[in-house]
This record gives structure tokens, C-alpha cells and sequence, in this order.
């Protein structure tokens, strides 16, 4: 897996990408939240997963 700290229009950005396997990037943090202001996240999916499996129909 190959993890990038980029910037897409002017926002620093995380680039996620994997060749052939399926991956998790998690991290617990304690975040005292009454002296944060709310995250926001935004997330983009430059190129989908190519793949005969339809979900939809379980097949």
C-alpha cells in the first residue's frame, strides 16, 4: 500500500492506493473535543475498483 501527504486544490490531502488487496489505515487518537472545533472530512475516489463482481446482485 502506498500512502502519500499530498495537497489537491489547496487542501492537504492523504493519497491512499493499493495494488491488488484490500487495506485499512486506522489510528486511535484521543481528541479532547470541547477544546476542537468539529473535523470535517471529505473524501474522493480518484479510480474505482475494476472487477466482474456486481454487489448488488451477489454474484
Amino acid at each position: 500500500m502506498a500512502i502519500l501527504f499530498v495537497t489537491k486544490d489547496e487542501h492537504y490531502a492523504v493519497r491512499l492506493a493499493t495494488h491488488g488487496s484490500a487495506s485499512t489505515l486506522m489510528r486511535f487518537v484521543d481528541v479532547p473535543l470541547d477544546d476542537s472545533p468539529a473535523p470535517r472530512w471529505q473524501s474522493l475516489i480518484g479510480q474505482g475498483i475494476v472487477s466482474e463482481l456486481d454487489e448488488r446482485t451477489g454474484d
